[in-house]
């Protein structure tokens, strides 16, 4: 049981990558059925159309698909690396070792882990909520075309049955006004023919486009999950400031605060040992001076005595 939820713990935190590999495997499967029956999609998209309608709505709708795609397949290879950093990071954690090592500043937990940190160095109250809510808008808007590729796909073949049995229509009416000409019932073939083939194309591609679709939305979603399990199990408890640990801090302050007046008074009193110091030595000094300046009078009355100067 155990080695069973190691397991699909694991593959989810490596979803995007599986994707990936699935949407190859995909990609070959398609490639060799085309080529498998290559003649037939010939007589059905190429061979015999009287007019480029079915190249210009079939090519459109391919072109919105593999655009659309191309844009899948970045945002899967996106998060398989956030994936990656999310994975080390959590390692780290494990280790106890510095939480941003060998992971990229810009990647999503790293720039969680700062958000917290920054949050911790002004003292503000960290707010889940609003972190995770932020989170899931910022990425929900990286979907924006992939989703709007997926709700118009299908309306592409609708579009394209309709102008397909317009061009119907206008055989039908030409073949009505003139039933000697068969160019009205070349048109009636051609447009039912294109309207089914555009209706089987865009049908086709959305098919594959929703499912690889729903699968990047939740690769998205194991991400911001496995996000915010971290942020709320270890990164939280080493952030948040608490009730008691801001008293702690206050407690704290004011002890260093008493011992600084304790110090300040100290220095005081040593201070004005030290002027009481200076002012007796100022004192001996001028006696001193005063005692000098006799004896120098009397060298100088037995120096005159000496030499009768006077």
């Amino acid at each position: 049981m155990m080695g069973t939820k190691s397991m699909g713990t694991k593959s989810q935190r490596f979803f995007s990558r599986s994707m990936l590999l699935q949407m190859f495997i995909a990609f070959v499967v398609l490639a060799t059925v085309f080529w498998w029956q290559r003649e037939l999609l010939a007589n059905i998209y190429i061979r015999n159309q009287p007019t480029s309608l079915s190249w210009v709505i079939n090519g459109a709708i391919l072109f919105l698909f593999g655009i659309g795609m191309l844009r899948m397949i970045r945002l899967f290879v996106f998060y398989g690396h956030e994936e990656t950093a999310t994975n080390r990071f959590e390692h780290n954690l494990i280790q106890d070792i510095e939480p941003t090592h060998n992971v990229p500043l810009g990647s999503l937990i790293s720039r969680r882990y700062n958000t917290l940190l920054e949050m911790r160095t002004k003292r503000s109250t960290i707010n889940h909520n609003a972190l995770a809510a932020t989170q899931v808008a910022t990425e929900a808007s990286k979907l924006s075309f992939p989703r709007f590729v997926n709700n118009v796909l299908i309306l592409t073949g609708v579009f394209g049955t309709i102008v397909s049995l317009s061009i119907a229509l206008t055989g039908a009416s030409s073949l009505l006004g003139d039933s000697s000409q068969s160019a009205g019932i070349t048109l009636v073939v051609h447009g039912m023919s294109t309207a089914l083939s555009t209706t089987m194309t865009a049908i086709f591609s959305f098919m594959i486009f929703s499912y690889f679709f729903l699968r990047l939305t939740d690769a998205q979603t194991n991400l911001i999950s496995h996000i915010e399990h971290i942020t709320a199990t270890q990164l939280i408890s080493r952030f948040e400031i608490q009730k008691d640990s801001a008293i702690g801090e206050f407690t704290h302050l004011m002890h260093t605060a008493i011992l600084l007046l304790q110090r300040m008074e100290q220095v005081e009193e040593t201070s004005q040992q030290s002027a009481q110091d200076l002012k007796h030595v100022l004192i001996q000094f001028s006696k001193q001076i005063q005692i000098n300046n006799d004896r120098s009078e009397e060298i100088v009355y037995l120096l005159k005595k000496g030499f009768r100067l006077e």
